[in-house]
């Protein structure tokens, strides 16, 4: 007569089995989670910085229709640069950030200094006449020179989303 079943060292050895399946699964779920999250912070923070440059080149435009110089951003600014400059998508000027470095705030998905809660990210919006690029590609006195950075923190780790671009005396 033979016994049917499992003995005691086949049935551990089945659980190690599916205990280590179970618990690698786990993590490979647990990381795809956490990269989702930080590309989905990447492509706000690519949205932000683009929006920065945006900006600029509205304030420019706006200047352009009302028929100020080209150039009117900079007037407003010392030596016709500024290192941490801020603005929002209404704004038609670009002003030294006066809190240092503030947070956005989200508003009904809308990032913007004034309204909302603070989310994670930080943007830093920079210009400088005849800066970078512009002594190459153009006549550096009527060229400026735009760098955009977003940053943010995520599980004790530092981002940074740089974006560079230039605007030029087209008329």
């Amino acid at each position: 007569m033979t016994k049917k079943g499992f003995t005691l060292l086949e049935t551990l050895f089945a659980l190690t089995i599916l205990t280590t399946g179970f618990f690698s699964t786990f993590g490979l779920l647990r990381k795809s989670i956490s990269v989702t999250t930080t590309n989905i912070n990447q492509l706000i923070a690519a949205n932000l910085a683009q929006e920065g440059i945006e900006i600029i080149r509205n304030i420019r435009d706006s200047g352009y229709v009302s028929g100020d110089d080209w150039n009117t951003i900079l007037l407003s600014l010392n030596n016709g640069t500024c290192s941490e400059c801020e603005a929002d998508f209404d704004d038609e000027i670009l002003e030294d950030s006066l809190d240092g470095d503030p947070y956005l705030k989200i508003n009904s998905d809308t990032y913007q200094y004034n309204l909302g809660i603070d989310s994670k990210f930080k943007r830093r919006i920079s210009i400088n006449r005849g800066g970078g690029l512009c002594v190459e590609i153009a006549v550096p006195a009527d060229c400026i020179m735009i760098e955009v950075d977003v940053l943010w923190s995520e599980r004790g780790n530092e981002f940074i989303f740089d974006a560079e671009d230039y605007i030029y005396n087209f008329y």
